[in-house]
Parts: structure tokens; C-alpha cells; sequence
């Protein structure tokens, strides 16, 4: 797992099938230059100060690695496109 983070979990909507990301269309969670993994689903999180934020796009490495995300979807049994 990496760093944990701060974070909460409000919804993961998988994507129908994965695609690959592009310049304008890349892994919000790790950019365009750190990320070209293909995309799997749009995550939404709940910061500390109670502000939603909306991740559009995010590769299934991050799901699976991030430990909230990872549980969340354990526990939703949200099943990821290949």
C-alpha cells in the first residue's frame, strides 16, 4: 500500500470498460506524466473538512493500492473492468 490518505471514500462508479488515458483525459490522481495506466472508474472522496472532491478518472492501481479505496471496493463488491 502507499501512503494512506487523509480522505474518506464517498462513492467508486466503475466505468463500463477500461480506456487508455490521453494528454486531456489522464488518471486524476496520478497526471498525465505519472500515470498511463488505463482508467477504470470515477472515484469521490470526502476531504477532513468535509469537501467533496471528484477524482473523474482514476487507473485501477490506485484503487487497489490506496488501503480506503481498496476496502471500499471489498466491501461495495464494486468488480473493475480488465
Amino acid at each position: 500500500m502507499t501512503a494512506p490518505m487523509l480522505s474518506d471514500i464517498e462513492s467508486i462508479q466503475p466505468f463500463p470498460a477500461a480506456h487508455a488515458p490521453k494528454p486531456d483525459a489522464a488518471c486524476s490522481a496520478h497526471g498525465w506524466k505519472a500515470c498511463q495506466r488505463p482508467l477504470v472508474a470515477e472515484a469521490v472522496l470526502r476531504e477532513p473538512s468535509g469537501t467533496l472532491v471528484r477524482y473523474r478518472r482514476v487507473c485501477s492501481h490506485w484503487l487497489k493500492t490506496q488501503e480506503k479505496a481498496a476496502q471500499h471496493i471489498d466491501e461495495q463488491g464494486i468488480v473493475l473492468p480488465d
